[in-house]
C-alpha cells in the first residue's frame, strides 16, 4: 500500500505538524462554514412587519389601494416591503385591519381585502399576476370588523405585493391606523434536490 496520496510529516519535522494541522482546520472551516450560512438563513428567513400610520377613508364600491403609508416595527431584510419589489422567490404574506363604518352601517353590506401581487411599475390597466381575497359581512355591531389575510405568492423580481380593499357600505370605511402587514420568504424559486 502506497502512502503517497497524503503527506505525512517526519519526526524531525515536528514544524510541519502544526502546519498540517493548521490546514485542516482551515479546510473542515471551509466545509462548516457554507453548512452554518445556510442553517441560518433557514432559521431567520428575510422578514418585515409594518405598520399602519395613517387611517385611510375608503369610498363605497371603488376598489382602493391602502398600506402605502406604513412604518416599519421589524425587518432583517434590506428590501423595503411596500415601496419595492422583492427579490425572486416564495414569500408568505398577509395583513390584519379593522374595518368601521364613518357614518351610517348598512347592515350585511361586504367587506373586501385583497393581496395582489403586480409588476412594479405595471399602469392600472395592466391586469393583476395573481389576487386573494377575503370577504366578510357587516353584523352592525358599530365596533368594526376585524379582518385577516394571510397567503403565500411567488415572485419573479420584478413584483410588488399590493393590498385593496373594497366594500358596499352606504357610508365610507375607515380602516384603522395600526394595521399590520407582513411578508417573510419562505424559499428561493430553485432549490437543490437531491437525485437517486
Amino acid at each position: 500500500m502506497s502512502t503517497d496520496c497524503f503527506t505525512c510529516p517526519q519526526p524531525d519535522n515536528y514544524a510541519a505538524v502544526a502546519l498540517q494541522l493548521q490546514k485542516t482546520a482551515l479546510d473542515a472551516e471551509n466545509c462548516i462554514y457554507p453548512l452554518e450560512a445556510q442553517l441560518r438563513a433557514a432559521a431567520n428567513r428575510p422578514t418585515v412587519i409594518n405598520i399602519g400610520s395613517t387611517a385611510p377613508s375608503i369610498a363605497p364600491s371603488v376598489r382602493t389601494r391602502f398600506g402605502t403609508s406604513t412604518t416599519i416595527t421589524f425587518s432583517n431584510s434590506p428590501n423595503l416591503f411596500i415601496q419595492n419589489a422583492f427579490p425572486a422567490g416564495i414569500y408568505e404574506t398577509g395583513v390584519w385591519l379593522n374595518a368601521t363604518a364613518s357614518g351610517a352601517t348598512t347592515d350585511n353590506s361586504f367587506r373586501q381585502v385583497e393581496i395582489v401581487t403586480r409588476g412594479l411599475n405595471d399602469p392600472n390597466n395592466v391586469p393583476d399576476d395573481s389576487t386573494v381575497a377575503n370577504v366578510m359581512y357587516e353584523s352592525n355591531s358599530g365596533l368594526g370588523m376585524d379582518m385577516l389575510l394571510s397567503t403565500t405568492v411567488l415572485l419573479d423580481g420584478t413584483q410588488q405585493i399590493q393590498f385593496w380593499f373594497t366594500h358596499n357600505n352606504a357610508s365610507n370605511i375607515i380602516i384603522a391606523a395600526g394595521a399590520i402587514f407582513w411578508c417573510t420568504k419562505i424559499s428561493d424559486l430553485t432549490i437543490p434536490r437531491v437525485v437517486i
